[in-house]
């Protein structure tokens, strides 16, 4: 019996727990206890399919300032083409670092809603 004013206790099933150590910014957090539709099943389908999207996106974009900087750099003369093609290049790479680990952040708390799915 707990005294009056205490927070109540429960205890964590095994879905809620991958919840929890997916992180505190999980989206998906709210379908630890509801059970998942055919709707909710092609939901996520559609949000894989979109964070695929997205990292290709990323990559496009890197490989276009990355190639962009290289051009600078080869083709044309100069401190200050030399710099904007080094920054570029430097840009790139950072935008292909941020996509990734974007990518499989989400991937991660997607791939919890879908552990969750299969279990039952």
């Amino acid at each position: 019996m707990q005294s009056p004013g205490t927070k109540p206790t429960r205890q964590t099933a095994p879905a809620e727990e991958a919840f929890e150590r997916a992180g505190p910014a999980n989206p998906y957090a709210k379908f630890a206890d509801a059970d998942l539709i055919l709707r909710d099943q092609l939901a996520i389908d559609r949000t894989i399919l979109a964070n695929e999207r997205t990292l290709l996106a990323y990559a496009r974009t890197c490989l276009a300032l990355i190639l962009t900087g290289a051009g600078a750099v080869k083709f044309f003369d100069g401190l200050a083409s030399d710099a904007a093609g080094w920054t570029l290049i430097g840009l790139g790479l950072a935008i292909a670092v941020v996509g990734l680990w974007r990518s499989l952040g989400m991937a991660r708390n997607i791939g919890a809603v879908n552990r969750k799915m299969h279990r039952e």
